[in-house]
């Protein structure tokens, strides 16, 4: 994966190649190294002079400037000041900034750890790195056990927590305090959401997030080079795309197709009539994807070790084009957390209920299941769900649903894909724009429900494109009664026992699509899973996250 590797540990560059992306060594020390690994036009700069390091993009600031700041806050050790200096810029990016009279290093995220980070520290020394396996590569790692059952049942990690005992993510809005005598790193954090359903009225709202959102992506297009707009014909994107309108922007509109898949079918449908509502269309391609290969969801393995299911190598190529063509992109990434009702289709009023529901909405397996094959007590797996659903600063189990939702499903899961397409070119959203966030916040969830607040959106823009159906739901997102019938089943579906679903969703290996790839793993030794607990039958889904963690354990 591209960004920097900072490290006091012995790196062994002739087992390790980079991931095969462009190596710029920015320091090199008896005591500090640093580097680089970037596809064409990562946006990174380093002031020797200085000490400082940043990669990324603040959209609505100038990185300099910001590091000067930042880097005199660190001087005098001003560390809840840096906190509020990020909370207001908008982009990804990470700083290390470094203090060598004081033998101290820090590294500084932005307020939603757009960019992911990792880190590893022990008596030999450390090392933080936006790569994950130029951390796997180079040290000794033991599995988590409870972590790689999460990532088999949800297909992902909790909190801060990775595959393995001794790397960690770093959160976001944190500072990583590293101190180069004695390899320890200690974390300032200030990553804060106290609430995920506010009260103010909705249109009042919908006013400033038209703004607010205008202004971010006119302030992306700015600094992008070359950017285009990734168009399905959902929600989310078709929302960008207005905005773009109005800021009389041209760029590629590029919307992908994989010709066996009925669902991107109807997005080229709903992409079409977007355009053309628009007066687009000349601006409007579709690409055709190759069928998924199996060599592609091996290379995503490689660089992201497991932390994102191999089920997404088929987007590969379509990033790849975007290389090719020397294209940044402009994507939908952060709208399915903010301005939808993230609430639960059924009122929880116990741990117990939530674990229940989490699994159910999110799970590829049952706990049971995925316990067993990772050699855990069901018990013990439920155990530490319920830990960290328990420090979620929300009280009323409801809202511990929409900060999973957000925390961990948002921070944990869709960044690690966003950060996959950056193996190619660079992407980013206008969604994560912090008074974006922040507006969206302060509105009740239930404001947001059956697409509420996109219908209200999308009357703020030309084109009524609040009439085009919404391929995900068969609709228009004006029709809300109809789209409350949708949700009605869906509520009623929720209360149905997970047992009875599961048995609708499995289906025999030999219905897999790499099937023969993934019996020949199971059949091989494997020390880390029992694999006799594998079932005749199982959803699509688990043989995916099942495929993922073998391929992970033979890389």
């Amino acid at each position: 994966m591209p960004g920097f590797n900072l490290h006091s540990i012995k790196i062994d560059n002739q087992s390790y190649d980079f991931d095969g992306l462009t190596v710029n060594k920015t320091h090199e020390s008896q005591r500090l190294n640093l580097s680089v690994q970037h596809p064409k036009d990562y946006p990174f700069y380093f002031d020797e002079k200085g000490n400082v390091y940043s990669e990324g993009i603040i959209y609505n600031d100038e990185i300099e400037e910001v590091a000067e700041t930042i880097a005199q806050h660190i001087h005098n050790e001003e560390f809840d000041q840096i906190a509020s200096v990020l909370l207001p810029l908008d982009g990804e990016f990470v700083f290390i900034i470094s203090e060598p009279s004081k033998r101290r290093i820090y590294v500084i995220n932005d307020r939603w750890g757009r960019l992911p980070v990792y880190y590893s520290a022990n008596n030999s020394g450390y090392v933080v790195s936006r790569n994950i396996s130029f951390i796997t590569n180079n040290t000794t790692t033991t599995l988590n056990k409870e972590e790689v059952a999460c990532s088999l049942l949800l297909g992902l990690n909790l909190g801060e927590n990775t595959h393995w005992n001794e790397i960690k993510r770093m959160p976001p809005h944190c500072i990583l305090d590293i101190d180069q005598e004695t390899n320890t790193i200690q974390l300032h954090r200030f990553f804060e959401i106290n609430s995920v359903s506010g009260t103010a009225p909705l249109e009042d709202v919908a006013s400033e997030i038209t703004n607010e959102l205008t202004q971010a992506l006119d302030n992306r297009i700015a600094k992008l080079s070359n950017p285009s707009l990734s168009l399905s014909g959902g929600l989310d994107s078709r929302l960008t795309l207005a905005v773009l309108k109005t800021l009389n922007q041209s760029m590629p509109l590029i919307t992908y197709l994989r010709p066996n898949e009925s669902h991107d079918k109807m997005d080229v449908f709903s992409a079409k009539k977007i355009t053309s509502a628009l007066d687009l269309s000349k601006n409007h391609e579709i690409t055709t994807l190759p069928e998924a290969s199996f060599e592609d969801s091996k290379q995503l393995i490689q660089f992201k070790k497991g932390l994102n299911c191999a089920s997404m190598g088929y987007i590969l190529p379509y990033h790849r084009m975007h290389e090719t063509r020397g294209i940044s992109s402009i994507t939908d990434d952060g709208a399915g957390k903010f301005f939808r009702d993230l609430h639960p289709f059924q009122k929880l009023s116990s741990m117990k209920q939530l674990i229940a529901y989490v699994v159910k909405q999110h799970g590829s397996s049952s706990i049971r299941n995925s316990a067993d094959i990772c050699g855990l007590s069901e018990k013990k797996l439920k155990s530490y769900l319920a830990d960290r659903f328990n420090s979620y600063p929300v009280a009323s189990f409801n809202d511990k649903y929409a900060y999973f939702y957000i925390r961990d499903v948002g921070i944990n899961w869709s960044y690690e894909g966003g950060d996959r397409n950056r193996q190619f070119t660079w992407i980013t959203t206008p969604f994560y724009n912090p008074k974006v966030i922040e507006l969206c916040l302060s509105l009740p969830q239930a404001d947001k429900r059956h697409g509420r607040l996109f219908n209200v959106l999308f009357k703020k823009f030309p084109g009524n494109l609040e009439e085009i159906i919404n391929p995900n739901w068969n609709q228009s997102v004006e029709n809300e009664k109809t789209i409350k019938k949708l949700y009605d089943k869906q509520r009623l579906k929720s209360r149905i026992p997970s047992f009875l679903l599961d048995m609708k969703k499995r289906i025999p290996l030999d219905h897999f699509i790499f099937n023969k790839e993934l019996k020949i793993l199971i059949e091989a030794d494997s020390q880390e899973f029992d694999l006799s607990k594998i079932k005749k039958k199982h959803s699509n889904s688990f043989y995916w996250q099942l495929l993922t963690l073998l391929l992970l354990m033979r890389d």
